[in-house]
């Protein structure tokens, strides 16, 4: 896998390098999908072999997070070829489209609306530091996936509103 890995990214640093960058994203939409998918899958690879270099079988932290972009950009990749196809072809460029444009719209809203209510729910908890200011993110963020952490709100001040 790393062999495989090494080659194909070596083959796409030298299309980089023939084409400029700016023509390398810029082809088109199948190209570029293309390749990002080859440059993240094998720079994926390579980190996690180096975090089992470094951190042996002990820590697998690193390494199950590089896997786990492995194991998405192999998917996508997948995805790929499907583009050559009559039925699954328009749909995955839609879907590619909607991941590219509507996603982060809305992630950008939905991020508005957490640092806000998180930042409201420190100032009336009368705590300081950053590590409550990132806690009480973590609830809102919680609270949007459907996994409201009730308890998160005992013990603070009676400012709070009663939550049903």
């Amino acid at each position: 896998v790393l062999c495989n890995a090494m080659c194909k990214g070596v083959t796409e640093v030298k299309e980089l390098a023939r084409h400029g960058i700016m023509e390398y994203f810029g082809q088109g939409k199948a190209f570029v999908f293309e390749n990002v998918c080859s440059l993240l899958n094998c720079m994926a690879v390579c980190g996690a072999c180096a975090c089992r270099a470094c951190n042996g079988i002990e820590d697998t932290g690193m390494e199950n997070i590089a896997l786990v972009l492995v194991s998405f950009t192999h998917w996508l990749y997948l995805a790929w070829f499907m583009l050559g196809f009559q039925l699954t072809g328009p749909f995955i460029i839609s879907a590619i489209e909607m991941l590219a444009t509507d996603i982060p719209a809305f992630l950008m809203a939905v991020s508005v609306f957490m640092g806000a209510f998180a930042s409201g729910m420190y100032i009336l908890s009368n705590k300081v530091g950053l590590h409550f200011w990132m806690r009480d993110l973590e609830v809102c963020l919680m609270a949007v996936l459907g996994d409201p952490q009730m308890e998160h709100f005992e013990g603070t001040l009676d400012v709070w509103p009663l939550v049903a």
